[in-house]
C-alpha cells in the first residue's frame, strides 16, 4: 500500500476488529476463511 504508517495502522486495527486478521506478536495474519 502507498500510504502512511497512520493509516495503514487504522486499516490494520478495523480488519482485526472485524475478524478478518489476527494479531500474532507484532504481525497481523490473515484469517482462514470457513
Amino acid at each position: 500500500l502507498a500510504t502512511s504508517r497512520r493509516y495503514a495502522q487504522a486499516l490494520l486495527e478495523h480488519l482485526d476488529a472485524k475478524k478478518v486478521t489476527r494479531r500474532a506478536g507484532d504481525a497481523h495474519v490473515l484469517r482462514r476463511r470457513r
